[in-house]
């Protein structure tokens, strides 16, 4: 009752315009999401070809057309009732979705806050139909002249709804949105040409050739094509190649380009070590599952994606990740970027090699190097950096620091370098097959390649032999533990205690030793075994926070920890190394998993290509 006494009902049904509003609010967010639900219903419709027109600045009036297998009149006259769908017919079937769309509200939410217009043509028919929509009504499908597939034509968009005209971004941010969608479409789906138009600029016309470095090509441009190393599932880009956010972090999920903070995680710990910290690769997965395993519908506008047993999915594409990043050669940087085709030698038929001592008067392995004036590091080096020397181990002879040439690998060497096989198939850089050249400032290693000239951080190098030793140590020996020689009390809050006794299993399992002294208070006793800090505390509390957030990783924890301790013991800069030093050095880089930065993401190596070395001093094109 009111306070005047009538009757009222406060809960009433909406009229269907409104509630088709309210629905558009959920699927039609701004031009970018009609142009994703359009372009993807051709996907649907097996197109071999969709083109995309935007007619004005204000991308008002869009445009989809594409070949597919079109609408008969009954269908164009269902497609635009809400909940009509080509896609489902019952329930079970919401669990094996494999297309793109499927709930029957695109093109109704789209016409509700535009005029709409639809055209198709199935293939074998003689003719085809027409359909016009405005203020949420639907003209009966009219005879016309058309091409084979669909075209939608939604016009002034938005017009009824202008509080969503109002908060949309710039067009300019709007077209930027669009590109980009389109530009995953082009590498998600090579074998179907795109096509992008903006008033008279058109922006992509990829040619639907079906060769994904090509479309990777047509999108992204030629730089990042052809610096992307692939991998089964899609494209990485070498550590060099980064960006300053995860905004480069492409997914195509059963065809679909989506968000997924879970992949994203996964791609972060799939190059930790390989990349600086706060810097993010440039990736591309395409990644197929069996529909029950996702569930596209967590968004309304199936931008992000949920997984069942997200667990097993992430190992799997951790480990692929990080084999293509430890077998390629990629990741070493280069100074410049060249075409590797052209010819820069001098006079034409004339080998790189052969052109490099042509005035020599050397054959290449008696040419000489030049080779700064060492200082004798002795057995001391051997002892600290690599724990292989004893106390009858030679040291280094005098003759050897002023040599041109450095030796091969002595017996000494070949006596105590692991033996662990190459992969056949890496392509990597073989640090042992360098001829060292000699030092600059102490700091880096100058050698020779084939084809490049090679430049080492012997720092960078010997912290990666020494935390690829470390972790093995953890990884054979997880649980086993130091004892401190002077034990370490802790006071804990009562929340820290609660966690730390809920926890005490799993923190001996990682090799803490810890003693219960009242109260809220512990004693540290033991620490992990790979563990060489000077703060048992400070780690302990570490684990805590981590073992109670459930997106955290343990083995994470154990390479941050793992890093401090290699940088702490390996060769620092200003240091000069023997010939021996360097082969053993390259020798171990060598065994490393993976060889191409130090542990905290930094190259270890990077390269300069004849052609540049020609290139600068003018030689090959005049």
């Amino acid at each position: 009752m009111t306070s005047n006494g009538e009757n009222a009902n406060r809960i009433h049904i909406l009229d269907q315009q409104t509630a088709n509003q309210i629905a558009a609010g959920e699927v039609v967010e701004r031009p970018f999401s009609v142009v994703k639900e359009l372009v993807e219903n051709a996907i649907d419709a097996q197109a071999s070809a969709i083109s995309v027109i935007i007619f004005d600045a204000q991308l008002e009036k869009i445009q989809v057309s594409d070949n597919g297998f079109g609408m008969s009149p009954e269908e164009l006259r269902l497609s635009v009732l809400r909940h009509a769908t080509s896609k489902i017919n019952k329930l079970i079937d919401l669990d094996h979705l494999s297309t793109l769309g499927f709930r029957g509200e695109a093109l109704p939410s789209i016409a509700s806050v535009s005029q709409m217009t639809i055209t198709s043509k199935q293939k074998d028919a003689a003719s085809g139909y027409a359909l016009h929509i405005q203020d949420g009504k639907a003209t009966i499908p009219t005879q016309t002249a058309a091409k084979n597939g669909t075209t939608v034509v939604v016009d002034r968009l938005f017009f009824n709804a202008p509080a969503r005209k109002k908060f949309l971004k710039t067009p300019r941010t709007e077209m930027g949105l669009i590109s980009e969608l389109i530009a995953k479409y082009i590498v998600a789906y090579p074998s179907v040409a795109f096509r992008l138009q903006n008033g008279a600029h058109l922006i992509f016309n990829s040619s639907g050739k079906g060769n994904s470095r090509h479309a990777l090509f047509e999108a992204y441009g030629k730089n990042i094509a052809e610096q992307m190393i692939p991998f089964a599932q899609g494209y990485l880009s070498p550590p060099s190649l980064n960006r300053a956010n995860r905004n480069s972090y492409h997914f195509i999920i059963n065809g679909r380009p989506a968000r997924s903070r879970e992949l994203s995680l996964a791609i972060d710990q799939a190059y930790f070590g390989f990349m600086p910290a706060h810097r993010y690769p440039i990736v591309f997965l395409d990644l197929n599952f069996a529909p029950e395993r996702i569930d596209v519908n967590v968004h309304p506008g199936k931008l992000e994606v949920k997984f069942h047993n997200f667990s097993e999915i992430k190992d799997n594409l951790v480990m692929e990740i990080r084999l293509a990043l430890g077998k390629s050669e990629a990741v070493t940087p280069s100074f410049y970027k060249e075409d590797e085709s052209g010819d820069v030698n001098s006079e034409p038929g004339k080998s790189n090699t052969a052109a490099s001592y042509e005035n020599s008067g050397k054959k290449p392995e008696e040419a000489l190097c030049l080779r700064e004036k060492s200082i004798n590091l002795g057995n001391d080096l051997y002892q600290v950096l690599y724990a292989v020397a004893t106390a009858d181990s030679p040291k280094p002879k005098e003759e050897d620091r002023e040599m041109a040439l450095l030796p091969p690998l002595d017996k000494y060497i070949q006596e105590n370098v692991f033996d662990t096989p190459r992969t056949a198939t890496s392509d990597r850089l073989v640090y042992s097959s360098l001829t060292p050249l000699g030092q600059f400032a102490g700091t880096f290693i100058v050698c020779a390649g084939e084809d490049y000239l090679y430049i080492i951080d012997q720092h960078a190098a010997a912290e990666r032999v020494l935390y690829e030793k470390i972790a093995d140590q953890a990884k054979d020996n997880p649980s086993a533990s130091s004892m401190l020689a002077v034990p370490m009390g802790i006071e804990l809050s009562y929340q820290e205690y609660l966690q730390l006794t809920e926890s005490i299993f799993q923190l001996r399992e990682y090799g803490f030793i810890l003693e219960h002294f009242g109260e809220n208070s512990f004693v540290i006793r033991g620490v992990p075994l790979w563990y060489s800090g000077d703060n048992p505390e400070q780690l302990l509390r570490l684990f805590l926070d981590e073992i109670n957030n459930d997106s955290a990783s343990i083995v994470q924890i154990r390479k941050e920890e793992l890093f401090m301790a290699a940088c702490k013991q390996a060769v620092k800069a200003n240091r000069y190394l023997t010939a021996a030093d360097i082969s053993v050095l390259f020798a171990k880089l060598d065994e490393c998993a993976n060889s191409s930065t130090c542990p905290h993401g930094r190259p270890l190596a990077v390269k300069i290509s004849r052609a540049e070395i020609y290139k600068r001093f003018l030689r090959g094109s005049i």
